[in-house]
């Protein structure tokens, strides 16, 4: 139950971030103005006075080790210097460390440490991939190791977004004031996900416009606006997309589906032609670097409304050609990608049924694609069905 309540929380925040951008977005100038929920649970005001005297000489610097420039660790680098210095009421600066110089910096009292456990060239920048120990890759550790005559606090994980999903739980310990300052108690501290995919599917269409307008929020005349303006991408990066990216990230999202799955309507069934791929390739940026991999939900009828076949049927050559090169295509547009979400054969959605196929066949078909193409990602299919193909599936199922 517990799972269950925080996945509706979830849900009814993200509407309520989706709202907050509508009446800043559609409904005003257009700017990204403070709105009221532009912050949510992140607006890390300063601690009262004795509260940050006690953290004081537990923060005085952030040691990041072997960070690239844009990356899940930097980003929890960052992260944590600027909002421990807005908690604590003063600097606390990010010193990044190159590879190869951990010897030339010393931990000194106040120093957090952030390192990664895995030797693996791309456990930095590693997000939400096939096959892979996701659990294993995210898990992290918190521990207070000797600096001189005290105790330092070291922040660990397996992979770069394992470090950040640790710091924005390390930031909410010290907002509660859960954290001993003396670093004496609960520690050592192991976290490691229940689940392994956290994934958010957004019900956008590419014209700005989302599903809620028709199933959820009346209170909207035109409903509310999606977060992502694709007229203005690529060469508009709104700061809301940041802002979107850290309040999933804060809660451990670590996958984000950036259209809605009802994908075979004339305004949604571009979203794999190469135009729309570029404009998704400056979100996938931004999310990866907040350790969230991007999923996209294409429609199954791709292969004849962007590949000029005249067939989708999973089984044709020619159509297995096309979701291969796509997916090779995708995979080198988009940073971060990890797959698709496919529902098909329900509500008007084109399906394998159409063509006297199966779900396992679409599915593996889709499948070889990705990992034909390398592109180490996953084939969701959507398992809600509506209209006459329900009794076939649930039989063959």
């Amino acid at each position: 139950m517990a799972g269950i309540r925080r996945a509706l929380e979830l849900f009814c925040l993200v509407g309520l971030f989706q709202s907050s951008s509508s009446l800043n977005g559609r409904h005003s100038s257009g700017a990204d103005d403070d709105g009221p929920f532009y912050k949510l649970w992140l607006d890390f005001s300063p601690l009262n006075a004795s509260s940050a005297q006690s953290y004081d000489h537990v923060f005085q610097r952030v040691l990041c080790h072997n960070a690239s420039s844009i990356s899940p660790l930097a980003t929890a680098c960052t992260e944590l210097s600027e909002s421990l210095s807005s908690l604590l009421g003063k600097h606390v600066p990010a010193v990044f460390v190159k590879r190869g110089a951990d010897a030339e910096i010393a931990l000194g009292e106040g120093d957090l440490d952030l390192r990664l456990t895995s030797s693996e060239k791309d456990a930095e920048l590693a997000l939400l991939r096939y096959p892979s120990n996701i659990r294993a890759e995210e898990e992290f550790y918190m521990s207070a190791v000797t600096c001189g005559a005290s105790k330092c606090l070291r922040l660990e994980g397996a992979s770069g977004r394992a470090v950040l999903f640790g710091s924005f739980r390390l930031l909410s310990q010290v907002q509660t004031g859960v954290l001993d300052p003396s670093l004496q108690k609960n520690f050592p501290r192991t976290f490691r996900p229940g689940s392994a995919m956290r994934l958010v599917n957004m019900w956008d269409n590419l014209d700005g416009s989302t599903e809620y307008a028709f199933n959820m929020n009346r209170s909207f005349a035109q409903g509310p606006r999606s977060i992502f303006h694709w007229d203005t991408l690529p060469k508009v990066a709104r700061p809301r997309y940041v802002a979107f990216a850290r309040f999933l990230s804060s809660v451990g999202v670590n996958g984000l589906a950036l259209n809605n799955i009802n994908s075979c309507s004339a305004v949604n069934s571009q979203i794999l032609s190469s135009a729309f791929l570029q404009k998704a390739s400056l979100l996938g940026k931004i999310f990866s670097s907040f350790g969230i991999a991007t999923l996209l939900c294409p429609c199954f009828a791709s292969p004849q409304m962007i590949g000029k076949l005249n067939t989708s049927d999973p089984l044709n050559a020619h159509v297995i050609d096309f979701w291969t090169s796509k997916s090779k295509e995708i995979k080198k547009s988009i940073p971060g990608f990890a797959g698709y979400v496919i529902k098909a054969d329900s509500e008007g959605e084109t399906g394998p049924a159409v063509y006297n196929r199966s779900i396992p066949e679409a599915a593996n078909m889709l499948a070889a694609a990705l990992v034909n193409s390398k592109a180490e990602g996953f084939c969701i299919w959507r398992s809600v069905f509506h209209g006459i193909v329900e009794v076939h599936f649930h039989l063959v199922i």
